[in-house]
């Protein structure tokens, strides 16, 4: 296995005027475990290295051994970003990159997995704890990502765990659920505590905070009656949650509960009964949500205004009646609602843009897209199961590959690294849920440099 060792210098502590010396030991290797020299024709290793409030610093280094010490400056604290490039005389290239991270919360140690730009790999370090399933709620915390229930192939399970990003490990067990929650939505609404919402009800599910490990305190949240599976669930920029709708298609609901970051839930209405709507964030504090099965006259969308919960109602020309688990994804100037299925659970392919909310609302028409029955969606990236696609605003909303998947996973978890990176888990295929992920490698990663 290649060792490139970065010796990194920190700032003096408070245990002495001395500078202290620091090594981050980074593992470079492909998604097996591999290393990347022994597959290919590579001569130069190229790093990039960014930290908060620091000059961004390039090395290239001439791959002649095994081992190589590269100096930066480091800080333990600071939010670091690095790209790593191994390119060769043929114009082989493979490139990788960690999440964003600070050097001590990493434990001074990073394994940055490199791949060849535009394809997926399946990780071997991402096949987890059993059981394997797909339509759990996939929820990034710090460095980690929790995963609450889902179904396996016995059924709803109990199964918290929690996937690593900086070592690219999964499956990792916490404290179960106290029920089998099968399919789950969730969101934190504080630091360290999630609201789970399942068929079963609503949960809420407390971490240790100075270790991820799950406490005996997962216990239901008293809300609206109907709050749960089919209820939207989105976090706002100031760490609010809003959850909206539930029931099912037979009995939509117009309850929503504002959670503060404290726990504490203000209760209120929707203009209209909807159950399987989609929600987004619109800028730091308001909230939309659109879709789902509505009642008779509901809007097709509602713009909810996060501090005082007033709503700003939006109707589509369409008077689309179902449009379940749609997409609502957030741009620079517009939203653009895409995907969800009719009341047969057939994809939509229409879309809606909307745009000049909340004083001027529109909703036009967007582009056709087949994105398949049940996408899973980080900010504007986001997966149907076969491909992950970036949407993009500019030019009119459109979706660009990024990358076809190592295997089919419908349902699966999707985390996207600020470098373009995506980290994929579970989901499942016709012979049943998987207990692996994979990570995708864009074409190029966001530049540091």
């Amino acid at each position: 296995m290649v060792r490139v060792v970065m010796l990194l210098l920190a700032f003096a502590f408070a245990c002495g005027p001395e500078d202290v010396t620091q090594v981050l030991d980074t593992r470079i290797v492909t998604a097996d475990g591999a290393n990347p020299l022994e597959g290919g024709d590579y001569d130069l290793l190229r790093i990039v290295w960014a930290q908060s409030g620091y000059d961004t610093v390039v090395q290239e280094l001439d791959l002649t051994g095994d081992g190589f010490e590269v100096g930066f400056e480091l800080d333990l604290l600071a939010s670091s970003r690095a790209r790593v490039e191994l390119t060769g005389p043929s114009g082989a290239l493979l490139h990788g990159a960690p999440p964003q991270f600070s050097p001590a919360e990493s434990g001074l140690f990073l394994r940055v997995v490199v791949g060849e730009p535009g394809t997926c790999r399946r990780v071997s370090r991402l096949e987890g704890a059993e059981p394997a399933r797909a339509d759990s709620a996939y929820v990034r915390w710090q460095g980690y990502v929790i995963q609450f229930g889902g179904m396996a192939d016995s059924g709803p399970t109990t199964a918290a765990t929690f996937s690593d990003l900086y070592y690219a490990e999964a499956g990792t067990p916490l404290e179960d659920l106290l029920e089998p929650v099968g399919a789950t939505k969730a969101a934190f609404f504080g630091s360290t505590t999630a609201l789970v919402l399942a068929a079963n009800g609503t949960w809420t599910y407390e971490l240790d905070g100075a270790q991820v490990e799950g406490d005996e305190r997962a216990a239901p949240k008293l809300l609206y009656d109907s709050a749960g599976i089919g209820s939207a669930i989105v976090r706002t920029g100031e760490g609010v949650v809003l959850v909206a709708g539930g029931g099912d298609a037979s009995s939509p609901d117009v309850g929503i509960a504002r959670v503060a970051t404290n726990g504490r839930a203000v209760l209120s209405g929707l203009i209209g009964a909807r159950a399987f709507a989609g929600a987004a964030p619109a800028g730091t504090s308001d909230v939309i949500v659109a879709g789902g099965t509505r009642a008779p006259g509901a809007p097709f969308v509602e713009w909810v205004d996060m501090s005082t919960l007033a709503i700003t109602t939006v109707d589509d020309p369409a008077t689309e009646a179902v449009r379940n688990e749609p997409l609502v994804l957030e741009g620079e100037s517009s939203h653009w609602i895409v995907g969800g299925t009719d009341a047969a659970g057939d994809p939509i392919t229409t879309s809606w843009v909307l745009s000049g909310c909340p004083e001027a609302c529109a909703l036009e028409p967007g582009p056709e897209v087949d994105v398949r029955t049940a996408p899973r969606a980080d900010g504007l990236t986001l997966t149907d199961g076969l491909s992950v696609f970036t949407a993009v605003e500019a030019g009119g909303w459109h979706l660009e590959p990024v990358a076809d998947l190592a295997r089919e996973r419908n349902a699966a978890g999707i985390v996207v690294y600020e470098s373009g990176m995506v980290f994929l888990h579970g989901g499942r295929d016709p012979d049943g849920p998987h207990l692996d992920g994979e990570l995708c490698f864009p074409a190029e990663l966001t530049p540091l440099d």
